[in-house]
């Protein structure tokens, strides 16, 4: 872990850097211009799949696994800034994402990073279907609830989502000032 004065910071990817929902409201209005689209201010479900019929289920994971649709997707607003200023104002901040379940998630989340950031931060990006494993002291993601094989040591800073609003927790938007997480 990172030194006592120098905190580890783990930011998600998907909906806290890119905005994850956007790339898929693209590809289902083009592909399916007929159904509706559940907009992001009115989702109520992490998984995107619980905020549609279950008839489109299958629809929804083809989208999410075609090859490219990762490397498609845009930064939210003020991602970008906002991420750097938390890797000079804190220093030790690693991206750790969550890889979906197909051949294509890791490699083009590293391009993505490596386009984005630069090859430095994909490098030290962290992918990991248990993030509970991971030394940290600080986890900033729009999952409202984490769970894994252990008790996480990070703290799990919420970042703000309409699906996760329910949730009473500390909350992070890239319009916070920094000091938002108390180091």
């Amino acid at each position: 872990m990172a030194h006592e004065n120098h905190p580890l910071i783990l930011v998600d990817l998907d909906m806290v850097i890119t905005d994850f929902h956007g790339g898929f409201e693209s590809v289902w209005t083009r592909k399916f211009p007929d159904r509706k689209v559940v907009p992001l201010s009115e989702r109520k479900s992490f998984y995107l799949t619980k905020d549609y019929a279950p008839e489109y289920t299958g629809d929804i994971e083809e989208i999410l696994n075609a090859e490219h649709f990762l490397l498609g997707l845009e930064p939210l607003p003020g991602a970008v800034d906002g991420f750097r200023t938390l890797v000079e104002t804190y220093q030790h901040v690693r991206i750790c994402t969550t890889s979906l379940k197909n051949q294509y998630s890791s490699g083009e989340k590293w391009q993505w990073v490596s386009t984005v950031f630069g090859r430095k931060h994909a490098e030290e990006m962290i992918v990991c279907n248990d993030k509970t494993l991971i030394k940290a002291t600080y986890l900033i993601d729009d999952r409202p609830s984490i769970r894994g094989l252990v008790v996480p040591e990070w703290e799990h800073i919420l970042f703000d989502q309409p699906y996760n609003r329910d949730v009473q927790q500390k909350r992070f938007t890239w319009g916070d000032n920094c000091d938002v997480l108390y180091v």
